[in-house]
């Protein structure tokens, strides 16, 4: 995961993607989310880490339809 002014690796990689891709750990809680992710959502990456998914997405599929489950 992304710290304060710190990428790593997969950060990166991610980053260089031109879809929005965001990953969750087993409590559903973000884990990373890149740059397109960003600029799609209109949520910035900081305010998407360790938020639950269906918290930062608030979409009506996220209880009912999970597309991760």
């Amino acid at each position: 995961m992304a710290t304060k002014g710190k990428y790593t690796q997969r950060d990166i990689i991610l980053d260089s993607i031109v879809d929005g891709v965001f990953t969750v750990d087993r409590e559903w809680k973000i884990t990373s989310f890149n740059r397109a992710a960003e600029k799609i959502t209109g949520i910035t990456r900081a305010e998407a880490l360790g938020q639950r998914c269906c918290d930062v997405f608030r979409a009506s599929i996220c209880e009912t339809a999970c597309a991760l489950k």
